[in-house]
């Protein structure tokens, strides 16, 4: 059995690494593997991190997370100094979702949502979301201009994801983006592959 993690930099104005987004092959949509609860303690209790230090050294982790996992099986061993949770679905009007995010905020972690264009700051988790991450390759940047006040007067940091060109770079840092993360920066690249005992698995 095999574990395979790819990791994409996240980086800051001056093109210097600020983060890694972590993406799982072996989980749903590159999320972190949802596990049943009963298997998720023997890992935490036994293994307890996922040797991020490893995979990202000193720099925080982007890690996605399905709803499910959030509300019924989040790994509580994952230190809140270095990882970043991040909504892997649209939150949507589920209110376990929130729940849960207020529970994550209290033990110390950042929230991001991934392209929040449409969540509106009524929204029950906008007062907890710490990062929104836009793909500006979804909609014209003139639009997503129009979006950004809202979450910049929240005291909320912006990363620009598909920045696929010096232009996509110039044009986001223009717009008040603090973070940036695209093909122009670097390809995901593969960390972690190799053989895991029965035991950890």
């Amino acid at each position: 059995m095999f574990a395979f993690v790819a990791r994409q930099p996240i980086l800051d104005i001056k093109k210097d690494v600020f983060a890694y987004e972590l993406m799982f092959r072996d989980g749903k949509n590159g999320a972190y593997p949802n596990l049943d609860p009963e298997k998720m303690k023997f890992v935490a209790n036994r293994f307890h991190t996922l040797g991020l230090d490893d995979i990202c050294g000193d720099k925080k982790s982007f890690i996605n997370f399905s709803t499910d996992t959030l509300k019924t099986s989040f790994p509580s061993t994952l230190d809140p100094e270095t990882v970043v949770v991040e909504l892997n679905e649209d939150p949507g009007s589920d209110n376990g979702i929130a729940d849960a995010c207020k529970h994550l905020k209290k033990l110390g972690y950042k929230i991001a949502v991934d392209d929040p264009l449409l969540l509106s700051g009524q929204h029950p988790i906008f007062p907890l979301i710490d990062i929104v991450k836009v793909d500006i390759s979804q909609d014209q940047l003139s639009r997503i201009e129009k979006s950004i006040p809202q979450f910049t007067n929240a005291g909320i940091q912006l990363v620009a994801e598909q920045v696929n060109s010096y232009q996509d770079f110039d044009a986001c840092s223009s717009l008040g983006f603090d973070y940036f993360q695209g093909y122009f920066f670097a390809q995901p690249e593969a960390r972690i592959r190799r053989d895991l005992p029965a035991s950890k698995f």
